[in-house]
């Protein structure tokens, strides 16, 4: 067995988006993407519920290898999500989402 040190890389940043949290964490779900997102079109979407939801499988086309994505966190209420991104032999990233309203509104 071969057990490597794997190369990390993390990015962190902070986006003002002008709608309330709820609508915006809403969008943020392989089917509803297609809302906002030019040419996404995910091949397929595993899901009890049609939507996002903790367990939700999709893949997405790529080249030169299909990406698979797995929401591991999904949660309406702290509008919190964590997805796993795994294209074999290239990368495994783990993205994570975390909104909060900013000012009154």
């Amino acid at each position: 067995m071969r057990v490597e040190k794997p190369n990390r890389v993390s990015h962190s940043y902070t986006q003002h988006l002008d709608a309330p949290p709820q609508a915006v964490f809403e969008l943020l779900c392989p089917v509803r993407e297609a809302e906002w997102v030019n040419d996404w079109r995910p091949k397929l979407v595993l899901s009890d519920s049609g939507f996002a939801e903790p367990g939700c499988v999709f893949i997405t086309p790529g080249i030169p290898e299909d990406a698979l994505w797995l929401m591991t966190e999904y949660d309406r209420d702290a509008l919190r999500l964590e997805i796993l991104k795994v294209i074999p032999g290239v990368v495994v990233g783990r993205i994570s989402v975390a909104l909060a309203p900013e000012g009154d509104d």
